[in-house]
């Protein structure tokens, strides 16, 4: 799969030069070519998956 094969291959450079795995997917041409820099923050933006943490924290009771 090409795909993986690309965020493999930027995966590993990154763990090797110990930089950001989101600098070099976005160095990729083979990424940069089927997704722009503005969707790749997109996909690097934990607020879409951290948006209920305050609402899930309520129910288990952990607020004042």
């Amino acid at each position: 799969n090409v795909a993986y094969d690309a965020v493999q291959s930027s995966a590993m450079q990154a763990m090797d030069a110990g930089t950001d795995l989101r600098k070099e997917l976005a160095r990729s041409e083979l990424v940069s070519d089927h997704i722009s820099a503005t969707k790749l923050n997109d996909l690097f933006d934990y607020g879409y998956f951290l948006r209920h943490v305050d609402y899930i924290f309520e129910r288990a009771g952990l607020t004042d």
